[in-house]
């Protein structure tokens, strides 16, 4: 609101060196910006080259094991998962009191 209330006692000369002095800012601003862009979509390609190796390291490992080695390890992962994961408490059973009728 306050910007708002300096911008209206501007006159129209000083608004248009004022909107060209934003347009500068920016365009200044812009080859700091596109080098950061540049910079994080290298990082997040390497990102991306790294996860696909690692998938494939695991393929790999997965193909050059025995069955019973697979199944050890998959049974291993799921212990690890169930620690992880907590599993739902159940909530104690209330007895029914019998009823008797006389």
């Amino acid at each position: 609101m306050n910007q708002q209330e300096n911008t209206e006692h501007l006159t129209p000369e000083e608004l248009d060196t004022k909107k060209h002095e934003m347009k500068d800012f920016y365009e200044n601003g812009m080859p700091f910006l596109k080098a950061q862009l540049d910079y994080e979509q290298m990082l997040l390609d390497i990102d991306e080259v790294r996860l696909k190796r690692d998938q494939i390291q695991m393929q790999r490992a997965y193909m050059s094991m025995s069955p019973e080695e697979v199944a050890e390890l998959e049974a291993q992962n799921n212990v690890a998962e169930e620690s992880i994961i907590p599993s739902p408490k159940k909530k104690p059973s209330k007895k029914k009191s019998s009823l008797r009728t006389s």
